[in-house]
This record gives structure tokens, sequence and C-alpha cells, in this order.
């Protein structure tokens, strides 16, 4: 698993990573925001330099683009990687605008390192699981969008029989008008011939 941390607190970062490598990820260090933004924009297309991370932990408040900035940058490219933020300063509107900003989790300082842990596993976890779900989204619009083109295919193929046998009713009504009307004129025959035998 590649993690992308993000802190500029040196001793706070060398802690982090060193977690992270202990469980196996293979780590990418950024110093501050302005490492945040260059990161995100080398591994943004159309010519990325470097593979995405699969998380990205970031603190908040840094010098410089701090990482909410940093995070409003990551949403902007095609990343729909999963950002754990950690902010010294819990108020309810630093959470509330990480949330905005597409944030997974976000957690106060101090916290246990485990709880880091957890929270990097399950947050790839669930962005694993929403890609999942939104694969099979896809897969079933697809179903339902080549089941209405038959469908609309078919619709197409009955109109035109449709429209065919109204041809067809159409000429059958245009002779049965020409039969009744030969008819009339064979009775009105038939009368004069009647009328001509009584005279003789």
């Amino acid at each position: 698993r590649r993690v992308l941390v993000v802190e500029d607190d040196r001793e706070m970062r060398s802690l982090i990573c060193a977690a992270l490598r202990e469980d196996g990820c293979e780590v990418i260090e950024a110093h501050d925001g302005r490492d945040f933004a260059d990161i995100v924009r080398w591994m943004s297309p159309p010519n990325p330099r470097l593979p995405p991370p699969d998380v990205v932990i970031s603190d908040v408040r840094m010098p410089g683009p701090n990482g909410l900035d940093g995070l409003a940058l990551l949403r902007q490219s095609t990343w729909s990687v999963p950002v754990i933020m950690i902010t010294g300063f819990g108020a309810l509107a630093t959470h509330d605008e990480a949330r905005r900003l597409g944030a997974a989790i976000v957690l106060d300082k101090p916290f246990d390192m485990d709880v880091l842990r957890t929270a990097a596993v399950e947050a790839e976890a669930d962005s694993n699981r929403f890609e999942q779900r939104i694969a099979s989204r896809e897969a079933t619009v697809r179903q339902d969008a080549a089941r209405h083109a038959e469908q609309a295919k078919a619709h197409g193929e009955l109109r035109l029989r449709a429209a065919a046998l109204g041809d067809r009713l159409t000429q059958t009504d245009g002779r049965l008008a020409a039969l009744t009307a030969e008819r009339q004129a064979l009775g009105e025959q038939i009368n004069q011939l009647c009328q001509a035998r009584d005279l003789i």
C-alpha cells in the first residue's frame, strides 16, 4: 500500500512514517503544503511522473498552502484516493470543511498511532468498496442502455410493421370501395335490364 504523508512537524512525520512502514506500507513524505501541491501535480494526468498513492494522510495547519488547500487541489485532479486529515485545532468548522472537500476521516491531535493505522486501512477498504460499487453501477447502466437500445430497435421494427399493415389496410379499403362501387353499378345495370324486359 502506498501512503502519502503530508506533515510539516518533522517529529510527527517521522512517527507516522515509521508506524506505516512497520505495517509494510510504501511511504511518500511531503514536508508541507507546497510539497503536497507539487506531488499532486506530479501524479496527475496527462503525464504523471509518479503513480498515485492508495491513501493520503495530511496535517491541516502548515506553512504556505495548508492541508485543506492540498485536499481541494487533489479533488480537482482525477484522483479518487481517500484522505485522512489530522489537526491540532479540532474546531468543528475545520472538520466540516475537511468533510466538505471529501476527507474520509478527520483525527484530532494527539491521537493513538494504532488509531491512525486502523483509519488508513479502513479508508482504503472503504475506497475500494466505493470503486467496486461505482464499477458495478456503471456495468448496470451499460446493461440497461443495451437493453433499452434493443427495446427501441424492437419498437422501431413494430412501428415499421404497423405502418406496413396500415398501408395494406388502406389498399384493402380502396379495393373494397372499388368493389362496392362496381357492385352498385352492376345493380343499376340489372335494374335497367329488368325494366327493359318488362317493356318487351
